[in-house]
């Protein structure tokens, strides 16, 4: 079985301060945030609807 391939990511022209939150959250997510996650646009609905099946 093989685990997760890790990446090294250039991080030289930032500043420490950014490598240091390179990667985590800076904070609660605002709910603009929140619903551009969890909620589905037209869009979505519409690609849903498409490759639903008969249940």
């Amino acid at each position: 079985m093989f685990g997760p391939t890790l990446r090294a990511v250039p991080v030289e022209f930032l500043n420490d301060d950014v490598v240091a939150k390179y990667g985590r959250f800076d904070g609660p997510p605002s709910r603009a945030e929140l619903e551009r996650v969890f909620f589905l646009d037209d869009a979505g609905k519409a690609l849903i609807a498409k490759r639903r099946g008969g249940t």
